[in-house]
């Protein structure tokens, strides 16, 4: 059983069957041999998934966190003055 991510970043768990394709997303590291290897494994996507569209996916989703930071902020920057002028 493992947990992997699908196409879409959600994450889920399956068995995959033996020749099943895998995409790793992770750090590569060189082990002490100096042969490369991957370090730490971030994400596991069952099948083939092309970097241009995963980056792409990732960048849409920064966008709207970014959106929603900004937001967030104005929120709590609003909060903070209002309560200073209740204060007084």
């Amino acid at each position: 059983m493992m947990v992997i991510t699908n196409a879409d970043c959600r994450k889920c768990q399956q068995v995959l069957e033996i020749g099943t394709d895998l995409t790793v997303v992770g750090r590569a590291v060189r082990d002490k041999d100096g042969a490369p290897m991957i370090g730490h494994v971030y994400q596991l996507f069952s099948g083939h998934i092309q970097v241009e569209e995963f980056v792409a996916d990732l960048e849409a989703e920064s966008e709207s966190d970014r959106t929603l930071s900004l937001c967030v902020t104005v929120l709590g920057a609003v909060l903070l003055v209002l309560s200073a002028h209740n204060a007084n």
